[in-house]
């Protein structure tokens, strides 16, 4: 394995003042914005000025008017209410250049019904939500099966939570936090297993011998739920669901053992995988070898089976690949000794996962990358130097960020685009961490009505 440090490597996180509402860290204004504010005050002023020399109702009214292409825009009949500077400089920029003709029905009744889509799939999530009231067209249009293989939506600069409740909690493109309830979803005593591609994947188990009985994939979004039926693992230590964004096919991972008394027998794990296009699981038998004691993560990413095992006495850290295809596996990574394995994740094909030096406290996010020859080669990322690390709770890997979860301080969250750090502050009405975790969701469309 062939390791290498990134150039632009942070030895800890910027030490910045945590954020006192709920939303993102403080962003600078930015001078377009300041030019609208100077903009705006001085057209208050002119306005003052003009009435103050005694012009006419009419007479405004006439220049209102003119300054206008189509549409008159009458006088207020009293002040209107404050707006903040940057959407008074969106509002302006839409009447330059929409000519005051963006309202008009005959214009976006000629717009073709593929870019008319393409628009609606440009919108946040939320808002398509809204318009499916609009007609019966766009009521059925989310569920049309061209719809969710446009581009996907995005959530903003934060990766999304979920509660106690099962209330998912994300932050939209404009920074503020928005909430999808899961009124819908009958079942309550289940566990979240994974996530990703906008599904995800609960579990119900046993009180007294923690045998899963059934697995739910559920889709927030659509209020769709289905039971996965007919799996053979009942002993479960990781799973992972992964979706295929063209097809719109997902994968259920699980590794684990049939029942408990192969898993206490020293057998090495089974992996089994459900493909909603067939409908069915595959067991997969004696992959490896039982050169290890303890299994802590499992991904797929392009067709290839990642699991993170630690060698037996918890000496090493192994990173093992199974290429389904051909079922050809190989070992891709060795860590040191001393090395605790927290998650998993893949960003735009990529393998990525979070290890911690123990003894010296420093988190260390790497990123696996194939060479021409084959070989793998392991990227170091980036590393924090983890303070307080009696009060770290939990790290993940989800939607293209890296975050880092305390007890009671914002989280720390990395991203993989540029490479930077922020502190995120809680959801509104939470001022700890606990009994909220960070998920791998896109909002997608991905439906699970096809699914018997």
């Amino acid at each position: 394995m062939e390791l290498e440090r990134s150039p632009s490597l942070r030895a800890c996180l910027p030490s910045t003042s945590a954020p006192s509402s709920s939303s993102i860290s403080a962003v600078p204004i930015s001078s377009s914005c300041a030019e609208a504010c100077i903009s705006s005050s001085s057209s208050s002023s002119s306005s003052s000025s003009s009435s103050s020399s005694g012009l006419s109702r009419s007479s405004l009214l006439q220049q209102a008017w003119d300054s206008s292409s189509s549409i008159p825009i009458p006088l207020p009949s009293s002040p209107p209410a404050a707006v903040s500077p940057c959407k008074k400089q969106i509002e302006s920029t839409e009447h330059e250049h929409d000519g005051g003709s963006v309202l008009n029905p005959e214009i976006w009744s000629m717009v073709p019904a593929e870019i008319l889509e393409r628009i609606i799939s440009k919108l946040p999530i939320t808002s398509v939500l809204r318009f499916r009231a609009v007609c019966r067209r766009w009521n059925q249009l989310p569920f049309d099966k061209q719809f969710p293989k446009l581009p996907p939506h995005q959530v903003g600069a934060c990766p999304p939570f979920l509660s106690r409740q099962f209330d998912i909690f994300y932050i939209d493109g404009s920074g503020k936090w928005r909430k999808i309830p899961f009124h819908f979803f009958p079942l309550k005593h289940v566990i979240l297993e994974a996530s990703g591609g906008g599904l995800l994947l609960f579990s119900r188990s046993t009180f007294a011998s923690r045998l899963i009985e059934a697995f739910y994939v559920c889709n927030p979004i659509t209020k769709q739920w289905h039971e996965l039926k007919g799996f053979s693992i009942r002993s479960v230590c990781v799973t992972c669901i992964d979706v295929n964004p063209l097809t719109l096919d997902f994968n259920v991972v699980l590794a684990g053992w049939v029942d408990l008394s192969d898993r206490f027998s020293g057998r090495s794990p089974f992996i089994e995988i459900y493909n909603s296009k067939n409908q069915s699981w595959c067991m997969k038998h004696n992959v490896w070898d039982n050169d290890f004691s303890k299994l802590r993560g499992v991904a797929l990413v392009c067709g290839t089976l990642y699991l993170a095992v630690h060698t037996r006495n918890f000496a090493t850290l192994k990173i093992l690949a199974l290429r389904l295809e051909d079922q050809v596996a190989e070992t891709c990574g060795t860590f040191g000794e001393r090395t605790k394995f927290h998650c998993f994740g893949q960003y735009r094909g990529k393998l990525t996962t979070v290890v911690q030096r123990r003894g010296i406290r420093i988190m260390e996010i790497w990123q696996l990358k194939k060479q021409d020859c084959g070989r793998p080669l392991w990227i170091l990322l980036d590393k924090l130097a983890d303070e307080k690390l009696n009060a770290f709770s939990s790290a993940a890997v989800a939607g293209g960020f890296v975050f880092f979860n305390y007890y009671d301080d914002p989280i720390a969250v990395y991203d993989l685009r540029d490479q930077s750090w922020q502190w995120v502050d809680f959801p509104p009405g939470r001022k700890y961490s606990l009994g909220i975790r960070p998920i791998a969701f896109q909002p997608s469309f991905v439906p699970l009505n096809m699914i018997q």
